[in-house]
């Protein structure tokens, strides 16, 4: 993980949080510097250059201005010379932070400025007066596809092939080119939301016996795992290891009730291969042990 210096003090207190291009890029000549950290609070700072901002992981909340916005794994942002920002009320924050130089900017800007959106994600983080407010969420496939062109940018850094600085740029036009895409397309209305989250549950009710990864349902829905959290609960009024145990548990019953299988066998095929869990489990459910709910549904059935 990479850090930086803190900038030095300076007479005036604007000066002390302005950080200049001379703190962060070591190297003269590279268009970008990629930094992964950890992010606990921060002080409020400025910068002469663009930062785009990724949160990987954790929460917390971005204050601008003075004007708090909640952060979690997805969010992205650009932040400009003219803003005051910090972070507050971190908890297991991670960014990757993509550092431009102004002069890069300067280039870029103007085929920036020709693309729909250019106002609500660059120009309006720096205008005096104009509040700052985040772009939506990204949604996994588009935050690894930013990512993916990060990737590719330190790779550059690393091997110093030919061009590499020039390739840089490209990626950095490309990057900023895609954020702007994201930005300004619409997330994903009712109906989407739906039909994912109907994915998820027909997976459920098909694989119920085998080992669920929690992480695959996440991918299967495109979501990060709060969405799929809220999404799914929203759907069912359950998490999905909520709903995968009521599904274990009715085709357990149902064994139970029109089988002679040992109670161990029962377990196995609804997915719990341990049968003192499985009991335990099914107690907690049902209210009866499974030989117990066993011998009641054979009685109630005579």
């Amino acid at each position: 993980m990479k850090t930086i210096a803190k900038p030095v003090s300076s007479e005036s207190s604007a000066a002390r949080h302005l950080w200049r291009e001379q703190h962060v890029f070591v190297n003269p000549a590279s268009p970008v510097v990629i930094l992964r950290q950890a992010q606990g609070d921060s002080a409020a700072h400025r910068h002469a250059f663009t930062e785009l901002v990724f949160v990987t992981a954790g929460i917390g909340f971005h204050d601008v201005d003075g004007i708090e916005n909640e952060v979690e794994a997805g969010d992205f942002f650009v932040m400009e010379g003219a803003r005051s920002h910090a972070y507050r009320k971190t908890k297991r924050l991670e960014i990757i932070n993509v550092l431009i130089r102004d002069r890069v900017m300067s280039g870029l800007r103007p085929m920036l400025e020709k693309l729909h959106g250019y106002d609500r994600l660059f120009a309006g983080t720096g205008a005096e007066g104009n509040p700052f407010s985040k772009p939506r969420r990204l949604l996994p496939h588009e935050f690894n596809e930013c990512t993916g062109l990060i990737e590719r940018m330190e790779r550059e850094a690393e091997t110093r092939a030919d061009g590499c600085y020039d390739m840089q740029t490209a990626l950095i036009l490309e990057l900023m080119i895609v954020m702007l895409r994201f930005a300004t397309g619409q997330p994903e209305g009712v109906a989407d939301i739906r039909t994912r989250i109907g994915k998820t549950i027909r997976h459920l009710e098909q694989k119920y016996a085998g080992e669920i990864d929690l992480a695959y349902l996440e991918r299967m829905a495109c979501m990060s795992p709060r969405s799929l959290q809220r999404h799914f609960l929203d759907a069912t009024g359950a998490t999905p290891m909520q709903y995968l145990k009521r599904i274990r548990m009715a085709h357990a019953c149902r064994l139970l009730r029109e089988t002679e299988l040992p109670v161990t066998e029962v377990g196995g095929l609804c997915g719990i291969q341990d049968s003192a869990y499985f009991c335990r489990l099914f107690s907690q459910s049902t209210g009866k042990s499974p030989s117990v709910y066993r011998r009641l549904s054979a009685q109630h059935e005579k």
